[in-house]
């Protein structure tokens, strides 16, 4: 568990994870905000994925090195879509995601254009709003369904 460890490697590993961090989200006090935190011991797990340094590493390089390919999967849903879809990702180009949600019948794609791979975070408000509007539209279809 991470807790069990060291202070010094503790450290370490919050630093490797702000630079994981940092792929995701560009924005200056956001990285502010998770610098503090991953250096407050107490608050640590609210930005780190798991206590176990094993899952963090297996979450990491399945993140960053995975080659599934998700589009004969998606092509395949009958359910409603949205896709969120940052135009400043790093990890997967805006270009990619808006084919991806063309080719679906059912998808409907929100653009951030201030952000990167962390909508939720950069554009916490238009998140928000349109998370809602998602839920709403699709709550009424579905309990219309039964």
């Amino acid at each position: 568990m991470i807790r069990d460890l060291d202070i010094s490697v503790r450290k370490q590993i919050a630093a490797l994870w702000l630079k994981f961090i940092q792929l995701q989200n560009e924005q200056k006090y956001s990285l502010k905000a998770f610098e503090f935190i991953l250096n407050q011991p107490r608050l640590q797990s609210l930005l780190l994925t798991s206590s176990r340094v094993d899952y963090m590493a297996w979450y990491i390089n399945n993140y960053l090195y995975h080659r599934e390919d998700y589009r004969e999967a998606l092509a395949q849903l009958s359910c409603p879509v949205t896709f969120f879809s940052g135009v400043q990702s790093k990890l997967y180009p805006f270009e990619g995601q808006r084919l991806i949600a063309e080719s679906l019948p059912h998808a409907k794609q929100i653009i951030f254009s201030k952000s990167g791979h962390t909508p939720l975070l950069t554009e916490p408000l238009k998140f928000s709003r349109e998370l809602g509007i998602f839920l709403k539209e699709n709550s009424q279809s579905s309990g219309s369904a039964t």
